[in-house]
């Protein structure tokens, strides 16, 4: 007889398993996303983002000790649930040597999910308490002077009236920058790929920049470092600005500010929503109003693509689209 399980259903929030608890149910996740963490100094280290197809409390099933982290839906989920105190005779047939390693295979995890916690903790706490993000700080000012320095080549080779070949911009650039923390075919992919050059001339080994678009670009870099703001948002932020703007018809870009209500924007099939809401309002990106977000347009545009580019270079933050 094979190993069965119950489907059950969790809403957005709800807690599927608590840390230290003692229970030996494991869970197959069918559809939606849930979120793995450790409380450790009464905050919340996210260790993984589950989605359909992963399995969750796996170590408690099989060694019967309290659980190590908890897990919470990040959205509606089905998941099937195995419940270990009622599969006992489906192992019996399992040599006896299985179980003494999986014991020990899981006391590793468990320790190193100990030392992720503290580590990432740390991080968390540097963040908070240094007057900005020293990572965010660092993509900031490289890609300040990075932009300084493609402007400076692109106007000497420029005037000879001829195109700029891409090869020569490339390698002056290369030379000139000397030592970067952020790669410099990074940094180049992106311009492209949020069209600040021609992605089809770059293609054919010509440079062609869209000069209004890099302006702007480094207007908004030069307002966030006078201002010390270095600002990056998560992806789960970005993702509601997104949703935002497509909700917003072209005649209402055309006006001064926008607005949409919360429950408009299906924001329950977005991981960490409720985090990334409070993260845009006291960044004052967005305005929360009895239940509405509204915000100037054009701004929010722009902040919407100026992030995503800086997310290029922000590799301390984990994707979880």
């Amino acid at each position: 007889m094979g190993i069965t399980g119950l489907l059950k259903i969790y809403s957005p929030g709800a807690a599927i398993i608590a840390e230290n608890e003692i229970s030996r149910k494991m869970f197959v996740i069918k559809e939606g996303k849930a979120r793995v963490y450790r409380t450790y100094l009464d905050q919340k280290i996210t260790l993984a983002i589950l989605g359909p197809g992963e399995i969750f409390g796996e170590m408690s099933f099989f060694d019967a000790e309290p659980r190590s982290a908890s897990v919470e839906a990040l959205s509606e989920i089905k998941a099937v649930e195995i419940d270990g105190e009622n599969v006992q005779t489906n192992l019996e047939n399992i040599p006896s040597w299985f179980f003494p390693l999986l014991k020990t295979v899981f006391h590793r995890f468990r320790e190193a999910d100990k030392r992720v916690t503290i580590l990432q903790s740390m991080y968390e706490f540097k963040k908070k308490t240094l007057k900005g993000d020293d990572i965010a700080k660092v993509c900031y000012l490289e890609t300040q002077r990075l932009l300084k320095i493609l402007n400076v080549l692109y106007e000497k080779h420029s005037r000879a009236g001829s195109e700029v070949p891409k090869t020569m911009i490339y390698s002056e650039l290369d030379s000139l920058s000397g030592q970067r923390t952020l790669g410099l075919s990074v940094f180049w992919d992106a311009l492209k790929n949020f069209d600040y050059i021609d992605a089809i001339k770059d293609e054919a080994g010509v440079f062609h920049p869209d000069q209004k678009r890099l302006e702007r670009l480094s207007e908004y870099l030069k307002a966030q470092v006078k201002e010390q703001s270095f600002m990056i948002l998560t992806h789960s932020a970005l993702a509601i600005i997104k949703r935002i703007l497509s909700k917003v018809s072209q005649n209402e870009k055309d006006q001064t500010t926008g607005s949409v209500m919360i429950k408009d924007l299906g924001l329950s099939h977005v991981p960490l929503h409720a985090d990334a809401l409070k993260e845009l309002e006291e960044k004052k990106v967005l305005q929360i109003t009895q239940g509405a977000l509204s915000s100037p347009i054009p701004p929010l545009m722009e902040v919407f693509m100026f992030q995503g580019f800086l997310k290029c270079f922000d590799h301390m933050h984990v994707n979880i689209d």
